[in-house]
C-alpha cells in the first residue's frame, strides 16, 4: 500500500490553492507522518512550463506553506541538498518548532536521475502524488542544464530567515557571480538585498537566461 503523509498532504493541498498549480507536472512528498520531522518536497515542472515560472511557483508554494504553518507553531526551513541542511537549519533565526524541508525541485529528467541516490526514484514512485504524476518525466526535456540557472536555484536562501548580515553577504556573492558570468558585469555596490528583492532579481536573471 502506498504511504500517505496525512498531515503534510493536507497542508500542501491547501497551499496549492494559492499558486498556479498548472505550472507543476508533479508535487509529491516523502517523509514522516510526524509533523515536526523533516520532509522531502519533490516537484517537477509541467512540459510547457519555463524555468522561471517553475522557480517562481515552487517558491510561492513553500512560502505559502510557511505562512499557513506559522499559526501551528511550525517553521518550515527549506534547503536544497543534504550537505547544507544542518547549517541552514541551525542558522535560521525563527521562533517555534523548526521543520527542515528538502526542496527537491528538478528542471528535467536527467537531473532527477543524476542527483538522486540509488533507490530514491523507487521511493518516489511509492508515494501517492499530491498533484500530477511522475509520468511527466517522459514529457520533460532529457536535459535542461544551464549552470547559472542551477546556481541561482540551489543558492536561494530567501525563505530561510538567515541572519541579515549572512544573508546579504551570501546573496551578494552569488548574484555578483551570476551577473558577472552571465551578463559580463557585477551588481551595483549599493543594492537592496531584502529577500523580496533577491527573489525578484533571481527571477529576472532566470528569465534572461531563457531568452539567450
Amino acid at each position: 500500500m502506498k504511504k500517505r503523509l496525512d498531515f503534510w498532504e493536507n497542508e500542501v493541498q491547501k497551499a496549492l490553492k494559492h499558486v498556479n498549480k498548472g505550472e507543476f507536472g508533479l508535487v509529491s512528498l516523502i517523509g514522516s507522518k510526524n509533523p515536526t520531522h523533516d520532509i522531502d518536497l519533490v516537484t517537477l515542472p509541467s512540459p510547457k512550463t519555463t524555468n522561471s515560472q517553475f522557480y517562481d511557483q515552487n517558491h510561492q508554494l513553500i512560502q505559502t506553506l510557511q505562512y499557513n504553518l506559522m499559526g501551528k507553531g511550525l517553521r518550515i526551513i527549506p534547503f536544497p541538498n543534504m550537505e547544507s541542511q544542518h547549517e541552514i537549519v541551525y542558522l535560521s533565526d525563527v521562533d517555534g518548532q523548526k521543520v527542515p524541508l528538502h526542496n527537491l525541485a528538478y528542471l528535467d529528467a536527467e537531473s532527477f536521475r543524476r542527483f538522486n541516490p540509488k533507490g530514491f526514484k523507487e521511493s518516489v514512485e511509492h508515494v501517492i502524488p499530491i498533484y500530477g504524476s511522475l509520468d511527466v518525466l517522459s514529457e520533460l526535456p532529457e536535459a535542461n542544464y544551464d549552470p547559472l540557472t542551477w546556481t541561482l536555484i540551489g543558492s536561494d536562501r530567501t525563505l530561510d530567515n538567515l541572519p541579515e548580515d549572512l544573508f546579504n553577504q551570501k546573496m551578494k556573492h552569488i548574484l555578483d557571480y551570476v551577473s558577472k558570468h552571465g551578463f559580463g558585469e557585477k551588481l551595483p555596490s549599493k543594492i537592496n538585498l531584502s529577500p523580496k528583492e533577491v527573489h525578484k532579481l533571481t527571477l529576472n536573471f532566470i528569465k534572461a537566461f531563457e531568452r539567450n
